[in-house]
């Protein structure tokens, strides 16, 4: 199966802290399939702060660079407004897990569901594993 750029909102090392996507000091990029998955890279969110709530120039800017990177899916604990902006060129997925392995092994175990929702290209829905 193939793998799938994924980037994983993170104010730390290896925890998922329950603040907005776009709010994360940084992005863990990590190669992702059924059974195996690489540290791509770790990129900073060095995008400008919110102007006023949910300022697209922000959500360009976190798009633009994950695009770069060939990001196929966004894993946060919460998304703000801007979701409407990044879920028409990423899948989405909002989780309950607060560890990077724990959100890693949580994608793995629901890889179909994700791999089916990135096809649905601007239809995409987020998917909530918070449930």
């Amino acid at each position: 199966m193939k793998n799938i750029i994924t980037a994983i909102a993170t104010d730390s090392k290896d925890t998922l802290k329950n603040m907005h996507f776009g709010e994360a000091f940084q992005y863990h990029l990590y190669e992702i399939s059924p059974d195996h998955f690489r540290h791509v890279k770790t990129i900073a969110n060095n995008t400008i702060l919110d102007e006023t709530h949910a300022d697209e120039n922000k959500a360009k800017g976190i798009g633009g660079i994950l695009k770069k990177e060939n990001v196929k899916v966004l894993v946060s604990r919460q998304f703000g407004a801007n979701i409407k902006h990044m879920k028409t060129k990423f899948a989405c997925i909002q989780t309950n897990q607060i560890t990077l392995p724990g959100s890693i092994e949580e994608f793995q175990s629901r890889y179909s569901s994700i791999l089916e929702e990135i096809e649905n290209g601007d239809e995409r829905k987020v998917l909530n594993f918070r449930k």
